[in-house]
């Protein structure tokens, strides 16, 4: 994806560094998907762009969230073990 949500874009990057994402990667569909800590839970964010995000998973575990961020291919696939739903 070489559009204004790609990480290969400067501003987004540091847009998703700034709103406090980590582990952000590409997806093979060309969405991006992150993590981010939340109050008590760690949430994975898809389909990331400039004013927000379409689904987000949260999970107990931080080290779960990041094994189910790296198994992801594309925005409309569902993890597992996921706790809440938003």
């Amino acid at each position: 994806m070489t559009g204004p949500e790609s990480l290969s874009n400067p501003a987004f990057a540091s847009y998703l560094v700034a709103n406090k994402y980590t582990a952000a990667r590409t997806l093979e569909d060309g969405t991006v998907a992150a993590l981010i800590p939340l109050l008590f839970t760690t949430a994975m964010c898809t389909n990331i762009g400039w004013i927000g995000y379409g689904n987000r998973f949260c999970f107990e575990s931080t080290e779960r969230a990041y094994s189910e961020l790296q198994k992801l291919a594309a925005c409309d696939e569902e993890p597992s073990g996921w706790i809440a739903r938003r």
